[in-house]
């Protein structure tokens, strides 16, 4: 049996330009947590480190490349993402993206929640 699950993606295009789009990630059924029952799973990947974030209102980064391939969580409040291409991707509480915007002209963030926005980065190995 196996199952899948959507998940947001911001990367460079051939132009240099950011851009969002999405990517399908196969999951298959696992015994994951004896005696707890089996639950859909996808393939583990490496992650280097994770960092928590909090971002004031009203704040705004200016359009930069991301440091390092990531998958963004938002866990408060809610951000954008601003791709250099003029589209938007907003982050709300449990949304996700992966990032993968490390070249080019890069995107802005900005807050668009009243109160700070706060999430969680988990930084992937350098490929």
């Amino acid at each position: 049996m196996s199952s899948s699950i959507v998940v947001p993606r911001m990367f460079t295009d051939a132009d240099g330009e950011s851009r969002f789009d999405s990517c399908e990630i196969a999951m298959e059924m696992h015994d994951h947590a004896p005696p707890a029952a089996p639950i859909f799973t996808a393939k583990a990947e490496p992650a280097a480190e994770y960092m928590f974030f909090r971002l004031p209102p009203n704040w705004y980064g200016e359009p930069h490349p991301t440091p390092f391939d990531c998958l963004v969580v938002c866990l408060s409040g809610s951000f954008k993402f601003i791709g250099s291409a003029g589209d938007e991707l907003i982050m709300k509480p449990g949304d996700r993206v992966l990032d993968l915007n490390t070249s080019g002209k890069g995107h802005a963030t900005q807050v668009v929640s009243d109160g700070p926005a706060e999430g969680l980065i988990v930084r992937f190995p350098a490929r």
